[in-house]
């Protein structure tokens, strides 16, 4: 019985691992600018809280941080489908379309805080960063076959990434 919990553990919790999902390569402009590879350098405390937050040491201040970032995306949906004759049966065209994204931009704020002494054993840092609320909205066409008015369709078509 023992084995068997073990191995449900084990099975259950490398799934869960593995729902991680896509991650940003940094938070703030600094570190959004760095493409993510100041990980290991404290350049400014919002990319040292998300990233590596032991690293928050250096800074023997309060300091306060705050930057807003804008994500541009363009994203397109095509789909193509058979046409079908009155009787069901394929004619052997095809309807195709695309449609284009417009969500436009997406706003990515980041705030941060961190407060310590100098020669201080302990620095406090606290951090609010916007790693969501990316997504495309696809409005209904009548060109393209997914985004046909329902009952043919999925009409509006919204979708939250991140």
């Amino acid at each position: 019985m023992r084995k068997l919990l073990r191995l449900v553990v084990v099975l259950f919790t490398t799934a869960t691992f593995a729902q991680a999902g896509h991650i940003m390569q940094g938070v703030g402009a600094v570190n959004m600018s760095m493409g993510g590879a100041s990980t290991a350098q404290p350049i400014d405390i919002s990319g040292a809280l998300q990233w590596n937050p032991a690293s928050i040491s250096v800074f023997d201040s309060k300091i306060l941080d705050f930057n807003i970032g804008l994500f541009f995306s363009s994203p397109e949906l095509s789909s193509t489908v058979p046409e079908f004759d009155s009787t069901g049966q394929p004619t052997g065209n095809f309807f195709s379309g695309t449609t284009k994204d417009d969500r436009g931009a997406s706003p990515m704020p980041a705030f941060a805080m961190v407060w310590g002494k100098e020669d201080s054993k302990h620095t406090f840092g606290v951090s609010a960063f916007g790693i969501s609320g990316f997504g495309v909205t696809f409005p209904q066409s009548s060109t393209n076959p997914i985004n046909m008015p329902q009952p043919n369709g999925f009409g509006h078509v919204e979708s939250d990434y991140m």
